[in-house]
């Protein structure tokens, strides 16, 4: 779960495009300092999270959609 204490891959991927865009292997290295993870689980991750449409790539990088940070922007200001 997003934010809590227990992060998922996903979590931590889009706990770091938050701050800024970068390639796959940048990503599982960033990952991979705070947990050990398998470069496999986040290429999975990001499948999944591309296939939600959480993240989008550019290139060879992989960057947070702006459609995505909009409803997520407009559902926390709703809400709170």
């Amino acid at each position: 779960m997003l934010l809590g204490s227990n992060k998922s891959i996903e979590d931590r991927v889009i706990e770091y495009l938050g701050h800024k865009n970068a390639s796959p292997k940048v990503l599982w290295s960033e990952i991979n300092t705070s947990e050990p993870t398998s470069i496999q689980a986040v290429y999975k991750a990001l499948r999944k999270l591309l296939k939600d449409g959480v993240i989008t790539k550019v290139g060879t990088k992989i960057q947070l959609n702006e459609e995505w940070l909009e409803k997520v922007s407009k559902i926390i200001k709703t809400d709170v």
